[in-house]
């Protein structure tokens, strides 16, 4: 698992901006959120209060409608699997609200 080191946590800080403003191209869309989930894969769980700052506008982007209700069913799958390493980090903690879990289904 990844340290809470600030490079890292720059790549995660980055994925999480690009992903807030994310390109309307699938083509370009999933590599993004592939990269982010390699990235959570190797976020621990319960980390450091600094990269539970870094990880939330990633946090807020995996649930915004841009990337839920895309067109692409590519785009929607690798969306929930980053969401499901999010679930994983913060567990024992809810990551989302019900009613942001309940667009998930």
């Amino acid at each position: 698992m990844a340290s809470a080191s600030n490079g890292f946590e720059a790549k995660l800080r980055d994925v999480g901006n690009r992903l807030l403003h994310p390109p309307s191209s699938a083509d370009e869309h999933l590599p993004l959120l592939e990269k982010t989930e390699s990235y959570l894969a190797k976020v621990e769980q319960q980390p450091c209060m600094s990269t539970k700052i870094t990880l939330s506008p990633l946090m807020e982007a995996l649930v915004a409608d841009q990337i839920l209700n895309h067109g692409n069913g590519g785009v929607k799958v690798s969306a929930v699997a980053c969401i499901s390493e999010i679930t994983r980090i913060t567990a024992p903690d809810a990551p989302y609200d019900d009613n942001q879990m309940m667009v998930l289904t």
